[in-house]
């Protein structure tokens, strides 16, 4: 074979091999286009349906939303015989559409619970504020005949939300059977599951719950749905919101249930509200405040304690006293050397009289009238003072407070001025 020859099959093989690894390559790109990288096939996608209550609420039509603020007047009673009324008010909406909305919105009648079946929901805004209501389309004629029985028959057929304002009320708080009702709502079991371990009675857990709006509750219920957290931790946290809500019946349960807890691991502005709300002796009160007053806590903690042991003792609180004259009062063996070598000495302090009517000779020495302010991020101390109507030295007297310095979290003693004090009630507020 000649040289030419030679040549020429040399240059068609190396052609060959780059015409062939060039396909190959584009192959390998075109396979990674299709089966990796290529955008999902629309017909293929499977996208979760959008729930109805993720809707935007719709305006309601001028004439339904007249009729709806109208029935906003109107007696359950009144609510309850429209639903069998199928005139149509305005673009669909019936006369027992609307009234239904109104039994739910208005009045909190379960109708998921008179139904026993998933429903449609649609919100509507009417009203000039923007109030928004839900209204169940498409219900059949039996379906509010059925509502209208479970009217009749049912003695409580509220949501937990309507339960909750009903005990709120003087009228029906006493009533057995409403409280019955309540306890067998989701949102009460999962409370009450949280507390099993301490064994807290139905009805101090549902004082506790009383205590504060329903929406701490339902917070709650919503949170334990999500992370099932039955912990110790967890009803540590519960009990410190309510008792930094100002409520009594949390520091009674925490002095009960957590002692330890709650003498050694809450911090100061806690501690003080544990004191201040702890306004009828216990054994456990007064027990806590005794060990408050040999801790090595801050002064204005120790001397809140002290005060807390005069008033359950029915004495008259001192123009001036120091903490070793307290000591000898009501720990008597208590060794006075090791609490000077752990706790700094306090100098004589001067505390507020307690001005009130000279007692009769068998009562208890009256409570100063006072509540508990938490500090927000913008208050000062004048601030403070000037929204309570009282001056900036009865605070800090009553706080112990030696500057005008105040953080926000702090709880702080506020004197109620003598001619504000109503008469105590049984809902009164502390």
């Amino acid at each position: 074979m000649s040289e030419l020859h030679l040549n020429q099959v040399k240059r068609l093989s190396t052609l060959l091999f780059v015409s062939l690894s060039l396909n190959a390559c584009m192959g390998v790109a075109l396979g990674y286009y299709f089966w990796v990288d290529r955008p999902p096939t629309p017909i293929c996608e499977h996208k979760p349906l959008a729930s109805n209550k993720a809707h935007p609420p719709e305006t309601v039509p001028l004439e339904a939303r007249v009729t709806l603020q109208a029935m906003k007047k109107l007696p359950i009673q009144d609510l309850k015989q429209k639903l069998l009324d199928s005139r149509i008010v305005e673009n669909g909406y019936t006369v027992r559409d609307l009234s239904l909305a109104a039994l739910s919105g208005f009045y909190l009648v379960d109708i998921e619970k008179a139904l026993q079946k998933p429903l449609e929901e649609k919100w509507l805004t009417y009203g000039k504020e923007g109030e928004t209501i839900i209204v169940y389309p498409d219900l059949k004629e039996e379906d509010y005949k059925q509502v209208l029985s479970y009217l009749e028959n049912e003695k409580w057929p509220f949501k937990t939300h309507g339960l909750f304002k009903l005990l709120k009320s003087d009228k029906w708080n006493d009533d057995i059977s409403l409280q019955n009702a309540f306890f067998l709502t989701p949102e009460f079991i999962t409370f009450e599951n949280l507390f099993s371990r301490y064994q807290v009675d139905r009805k101090d857990l549902l004082e506790l719950i009383l205590g504060a709006d329903y929406g701490k509750l339902k917070a709650y219920h919503e949170r334990h749905k999500a992370i099932h957290d039955l912990s110790e931790g967890e009803r540590r946290l519960i009990l410190l919101d309510y008792l930094n809500g100002a409520s009594a019946q949390a520091a009674k349960i925490l002095l009960k249930q957590d002692y330890e807890y709650a003498l050694k691991k809450v911090d100061d502005n806690q501690a003080i509200l544990i004191l201040t709300l702890s306004r009828v002796k216990t054994p456990e009160a007064e027990k806590y405040a005794k060990a408050i007053i040999t801790s090595p806590r801050s002064d204005r903690v120790r001397r809140i304690a002290v005060e807390r042991l005069y008033e359950y003792a029915g004495n008259p609180l001192p123009a001036q006293f120091d903490l070793a004259e307290a000591l000898k009062t009501y720990l008597p063996t208590t060794p006075s050397i090791p609490i000077k070598q752990n706790v700094a000495p306090v100098k004589p302090i001067k505390i507020a009289e307690v001005t009130a009517k000279t007692p009769k000779p068998s009562s208890k020495l009256p409570l100063k009238k006072e509540k508990i302010y938490i500090v927000q991020a913008k208050d000062s101390l004048p601030k403070v003072a000037k929204q309570f109507n009282v001056d900036v030295q009865s605070i800090k007297r009553m706080n112990g407070l030696e500057s005008d310095v105040i953080k926000p979290g702090m709880a702080l003693r506020i004197p109620l001025p003598q001619a504000s004090v109503k008469p105590a009630t049984k809902k009164s507020a502390i």
